[in-house]
């Protein structure tokens, strides 16, 4: 099996078709509706985009829309994944089980451990987890503020 083969994200057949979204409909109307005849064009929005069909069932999706949201979800797997190995590297060390440690680092993050020891490699993800939650919420701060400025310029 080829893991590029395109599957139906409901079903999992993998009888689909695919072609561009034509005019529509619903939103030409909404668009009338709103702004008058101009507002025909709003049936237009969209009618570039790709969407795959599935023959077996009938969904309908974006392929594009649909790969960047694995793609999203594959990256919160692998931050999770990376959470849950460092907490139990650092419990293992704070634990005085440097075997454990070992076998953690060993088999999650090898290249760590090159010219270095246990207790020198949890300080340094210590301090890379620290930088990393400095950062975030540095970050909040500041999308914060500029949130309340242009709130503040609305009202």
């Amino acid at each position: 099996m080829d893991n590029n083969e395109v599957k139906c994200p409901k079903c999992g057949s993998n009888q689909i078709t695919a072609g561009k979204k034509g005019f529509s409909l619903g939103k030409a109307a909404g668009g009338i509706l709103l702004t008058g005849g101009i507002g025909a064009l709003a049936g237009l929005h969209g009618s570039n985009n790709v969407e795959a069909f599935c023959l077996s069932c009938g969904a309908k999706w974006n392929p594009a829309k649909r790969f960047e949201e694995e793609k999203l979800k594959e990256q919160q797997r692998k931050e999770d994944h990376e959470k849950i190995w460092k907490n139990n590297f650092y419990k293992a060390i704070e634990n005085g089980n440097e075997n454990l440690a070992n076998e953690i680092m060993k088999r999650e993050n090898p290249n760590s451990m090159y010219g270095t020891d246990l207790k020198h490699t949890y300080s340094n993800l210590k301090k890379q987890d620290e930088s990393n939650a400095t950062f975030n919420i540095i970050v909040m701060i500041i999308v914060g503020c500029f949130i309340l400025f242009v709130v503040s310029k609305c009202v």
